[in-house]
């Protein structure tokens, strides 16, 4: 009887804290630059950081969504770079965010 109560105890622990992870939050990337960029987001609140979008061409005034885990405070933690599509001397920018749930990120390479 004994065990079966602290099995039970141990494995109502387990459901109730066990790994769930939050429910991922939706932010938007948005291309304010003069060209189209090719885009690359990474959520930093991943164990391996995981890439969210690799490369993707966005348009400029041209928005994707994104969803990427939140922080024991509801935040986004993000690295983004961008690179310029056919411009002749394309420029790169990088940079580090921490939006919330819905936020737009406005993007450009200057």
């Amino acid at each position: 009887m004994k065990a079966s109560v602290i099995s039970s105890l141990v494995l109502l622990g387990i459901a109730c804290c066990g790994t769930a992870q939050a429910t991922p939050i939706q932010i938007s990337i948005e291309n304010r630059d003069m060209y189209d960029l090719y885009v690359t987001v990474s959520d930093l609140n991943t164990a391996d950081h995981k890439v969210v979008a690799n490369g993707v061409r966005i348009n400029t005034n041209e928005t994707i969504s994104v969803s990427v885990q939140p922080d024991g405070n509801g935040d986004a933690s993000i690295h983004w770079s961008a690179t310029e599509a056919g411009a002749t001397d394309p420029k790169t920018k990088e940079d580090d965010a921490t939006p919330r749930n819905g936020d737009v990120l406005s993007i450009s390479t200057y």
